[in-house]
């Protein structure tokens, strides 16, 4: 097939926007999903996850501890309702019962302090924990909202500069010829669809051709497409 060195030019040009539309695309799609930032996402949700289960953790600690507290209380109250009473009784009897019962409340009181004393160290460490968590968390938050600010900048300038080479691209392919265009598409469906001849190397498929093909090619007009004997590409000397 003929074509003029400008459309030959053309041709070039157009497989070279091509490479550099789809270079740009692939860089956005390595920043969207980089290895950094996929680690980041994943450490921010199971950090997100453990922050709430230890919050919980608390709170129902928290509760715990109340509810002790309320028990405590319930106790010493009735211990001064029992010592009024031992004060005020003139029965044997009956203050043998009150001193019982004191005693039994005194143990009672013992082990509900105990208690309330482990629920409230349980609930300093799990306050720590939620703390650290919750420091480790906002450190992945800072780290991420930082790169993916620097990602938003650099995805910003590759598509800008993407529109602009597409918009060429649509403006070079709207020129060229019907049938050229054809052949180009056709070979590009297959593979790298032009190069350019250096020495005699294709620069489609970078193989050397053998003495025999570069000078078959070497004897074609200067408007006439050379071929790779390799790959097909059309070829720019």
């Amino acid at each position: 097939m003929k074509a003029t060195q400008n459309q030959q030019q053309d041709l070039l040009h157009l497989h070279t926007l091509e490479t550099e539309i789809e270079r740009k695309r692939a860089a956005i799609q390595a920043i969207s999903q980089s290895a950094e930032l996929v680690a980041l996402r994943s450490a921010q949700m199971l950090q997100a996850t453990a922050l709430i289960t230890a919050h919980n953790a608390v709170e129902a600690t928290e509760l715990e501890l109340k509810r002790a507290d309320t028990d405590l209380q319930l106790v010493l109250d009735r211990i001064s309702r029992d010592q009024v009473r031992l004060q005020n009784t003139a029965s044997p009897k009956d203050a043998q019962g009150i001193q019982s019962e004191l005693e039994s409340l005194s143990k009672r009181q013992s082990d509900l302090e105990d208690a309330t004393l482990f629920v409230m160290e349980r609930l300093e460490a799990l306050k720590a924990e939620y703390e650290a968590l919750n420091t480790e968390k906002a450190s992945t938050d800072a780290a991420l909202v930082a790169l993916e600010s620097s990602g938003e900048a650099e995805i910003l300038k590759l598509t800008s500069g993407g529109e602009l080479l597409v918009q060429e691209h649509r403006a070079l392919k709207s020129r060229i010829e019907p049938q050229l265009l054809e052949l180009y598409e056709k070979l590009a469906s297959r593979g790298v669809p032009i190069g350019r001849l250096e020495g005699r190397e294709c620069g489609a498929c970078r193989m050397a051709m053998g003495a025999n093909a570069f000078e078959t090619l070497s004897k074609l007009s200067i408007d006439e497409f050379a071929r790779c004997p390799d790959c097909q590409a059309l070829l720019v000397r």
